[in-house]
């Protein structure tokens, strides 16, 4: 075994010590090598539908699981961006199931994974198609410490030159495609999507940075700075309003672990909207929507 292979099976080792998903599906980790995975299950009566046959959910989560360990392989986290499946024959219980994972292409951020889903008689139960995105949060040369409550959402690079290390605070929120490059960012600061963040920055605590922003290297701003522009300045102070309205955004995705270890299980997708649906609550308004009734 080579020296990637190896660090592959370690990847994974430390990926299901948290995978409590995988782990209660039962997983048996049978072959890791740099992008590739092979794993396997045996079907209990608990993961069956009411025809009492395999669950969809649960041959996908057995291939998505496959998917996730052969793309995470090399160490580098990376997320699922698009899948998609084929059922061509049914599991039932008693069967064991083995999701083989192979990487038919890769480039710098994505990469596509074929996973094909055999029972014990090497019949082809599931095949299983998956785009991943490699997000970047590389602490190669230096350090990164995220604390607790903090938000990074999908897209952000956080990264720093040699010895240099990254610091977001307690409940910092990074929107969409921001970069944070050897910064400092305070407790419960917001930074808007795509701003970028450069060297040996520092926002002191429940600074707001708005979207498409440029803090250029070295620049230091007191707490509760609202800052925008490029270059950016500061403009103003951040008010007790808004860092409120901050404050509620970010406990929403601070909520959504709990919530999912409580309420998440296998389902079918739905073919057609139910005449009863209900529609998801308006939990949170825009700014500029919520400034209107203070």
């Amino acid at each position: 075994m080579n020296e990637k292979d190896l660090y592959a099976k370690k990847v994974v080792e430390r990926m299901m010590q948290f995978d409590y998903f995988s782990q209660w599906m039962g997983v048996r980790v049978l072959n890791i090598k740099d992008g590739y995975s092979k794993i396997q299950i045996t079907l209990r009566k608990e993961m069956l539908n009411g025809f009492a046959i395999a669950h969809g959910g649960i041959t996908f989560a057995l291939a998505d699981s496959a998917f996730a360990f052969a793309c995470n392989s090399d160490g580098k986290l990376t997320v699922a961006l698009d899948a998609s499946i084929s059922f061509p024959k049914a599991g039932k219980a008693g069967d064991t199931l083995t999701a083989e994972a192979r990487q038919i292409s890769k480039t710098k951020k994505t990469g596509l994974y074929l996973i094909e889903v055999k029972n014990q008689n090497e019949e082809l139960v599931a095949l299983f198609k998956g785009t991943c995105y490699k997000t970047a949060i590389r602490e190669d040369w230096g350090g990164v410490i995220i604390e607790d409550g903090c938000n990074v959402q999908e897209n952000c690079v956080i990264h720093m030159f040699p010895g240099v290390t990254v610091l977001l605070k307690k409940s910092a929120h990074i929107g969409h495609g921001a970069i944070i490059h050897g910064a400092t960012i305070g407790k419960n600061c917001l930074i808007g999507m795509n701003a970028v963040i450069m060297d040996n920055v520092e926002l002191g605590d429940e600074c707001i940075v708005g979207a498409l922003s440029f803090i250029k290297a070295g620049e230091k701003f007191l707490s509760r700075s609202l800052i925008v522009g490029n270059p950016a300045k500061k403009i103003k102070e951040v008010t007790d309003e808004m860092i409120a309205w901050k404050t509620d955004g970010t406990k929403l995705y601070q909520s959504l672990p709990a919530e999912m270890m409580q309420y998440w299980h296998p389902c079918e997708p739905l073919r057609e909207l139910p005449a009863e649906q209900p529609w998801q609550e308006s939990l949170y308004e825009l700014w500029n929507s919520f400034k209107k009734k203070i």
